[in-house]
C-alpha cells in the first residue's frame, strides 16, 4: 500500500488509464494515523473532480477512514475505474492510502 499526501487543494492525477487494472483501494487515512486529515477528498474517474457537491460527474467523497474498493462481485472492474483516477482534497496535506492490482 502506498501513502499519498495531497500538497494542496487542486486536482491530483493519482493513476493513469490502465486496462489491466483489476482492483483499486483508496482509503483516506484516519485522524488517529494522520492528525492533519481533517478535511475530505473527492475521487473521480476520467474527469477532474470539482469543489461543488458530489454527483456522479464530480466524484465520490471520502472522509477520515472512509474507503473505496472498486471490484465488482463477479471479480471484474467497472470500465470507468480502469481510466484516469483523480483526487481533489478540501485542504492541503490530506493523505490517502492507495493500492492497485493488475492482471498479467
Amino acid at each position: 500500500m502506498i501513502t499519498v499526501v495531497l500538497p494542496n487543494a487542486i486536482p491530483y492525477l493519482l493513476g493513469n488509464p490502465n486496462p489491466k487494472r483489476t482492483r483499486i483501494l483508496i482509503q483516506m487515512r484516519s485522524t488517529i494515523v494522520d492528525a492533519n486529515n481533517t478535511g475530505n477528498i473527492k475521487v473521480s474517474y476520467n474527469t477532474q473532480p470539482n469543489s461543488g457537491n458530489t454527483t456522479p460527474t464530480t466524484g465520490y467523497m471520502l472522509t477520515q477512514g472512509a474507503y473505496i474498493i472498486n471490484k465488482d462481485q463477479d471479480g471484474t472492474m467497472p470500465p470507468a475505474a480502469k481510466g484516469q483516477i483523480w483526487l481533489l482534497a478540501s485542504a492541503a496535506d490530506q493523505s490517502i492510502d492507495w493500492e492497485e492490482d493488475v492482471s498479467e
